[in-house]
């Protein structure tokens, strides 16, 4: 049920025609632009946010952002696509790649997101983070019933 939660929200923002992947990779990456975004750099992003959980650690940010990081816990643009594009429908997806395609970064002043389209990425970070809490919750619990994964 967590992960069908997840895919509706990555659809709800994906949805939005003010939803920009690179104007939404670019205020990720804070500035100056490195090339790739960093647990800390969402977490930052994500304090940053009128609309945010209010106890929300660097932790639990690490633990839904991690899997799509490289072995240096670096979030490449690719990995960032996985992590927010619809993975249950291919022409959203296409969608929001063409919307988001090369000319729409030239014709805007600013990479800031709209508040719409923040506050529906935070949603969906929500979402990934609440998983990731019930999934380690589960590990947890497995561990202390003696059960070893093999």
């Amino acid at each position: 049920e967590g992960e069908i939660t997840c895919e509706r929200a990555r659809q709800c923002l994906n949805e939005s025609p003010a939803f920009s992947l690179q104007d939404a990779w670019a205020s990720l990456q804070g500035n100056p632009a490195k090339g790739y975004i960093t647990v800390s750099d969402i977490h930052s992003w994500l304090w940053g946010q009128p609309h945010r959980l209010p106890r929300m650690l660097q932790g639990d940010v690490a633990d839904f952002v991690l899997p799509f990081c490289n072995a240096a816990g670096e979030l490449h643009y690719e990995g960032f696509l996985k992590m927010v594009l619809p993975k249950d429908d291919p022409a959203l997806r296409e969608l929001s790649i063409s919307r988001s395609g090369p000319h729409s970064i030239n014709m805007r002043s600013s990479h800031l997101l709209t508040s719409e389209a923040s506050y529906r990425l935070v949603r969906l970070f929500e979402e990934e983070i609440d998983i990731a809490a019930h999934l380690q919750h589960h590990r947890r619990a497995v561990l202390e019933h003696g059960i070893t994964p093999s």
